[in-house]
């Protein structure tokens, strides 16, 4: 009987800490169709994105892009992610691979509720790889 109790509280005990805790965003979810162009103007990648933002700093998300006809050197910025990013001196900065130390796509420019636009830069350890400009709208 002992051992059951036992095994009952570990359980219990194990499964409390595997909750997570999910906060709701304070604003709520705004997509915008993006494509970004290579230096000379020429598409490189297009699809969505989903912006929520999350206090007066602060921005997630996720993102869907493809590839426009054969483009090279976009850097990770096709396929399927997560985003994060905020709000500095009155520019959007979003990061397209938060989770990677290397092999980033950084986004930077104006926003309003209905278009995010600048420069994207493809970085590595070497420094910047690639880099173009890039337009959203809502």
């Amino acid at each position: 009987m002992r051992f059951w109790l036992v095994v009952i509280i570990f359980m219990t005990a194990f499964s409390a800490c595997k909750k997570e805790t999910i906060v709701a965003p304070t604003v709520p979810l705004k997509s915008f169709q993006y494509t970004a162009y290579d230096s000379s103007g020429v598409p490189l990648v297009s699809g969505t994105f989903n912006l929520y933002i999350t206090d007066s700093s602060n921005v997630g998300g996720d993102w869907h892009f493809r590839k426009v006809g054969n483009s090279q050197n976009t850097g990770p910025q096709y396929g399927d992610g997560e985003l994060a990013g905020g709000f500095s001196h009155g520019l959007l900065a979003i990061n397209l691979n938060p989770k990677y130390v290397d092999n980033n796509v950084f986004l930077s420019g104006q926003y309003s509720a209905t278009k995010y636009s600048g420069t994207w830069s493809y970085t590595g350890f070497p420094g910047v790889l690639n880099r173009g400009s890039f337009q959203a709208y809502k």
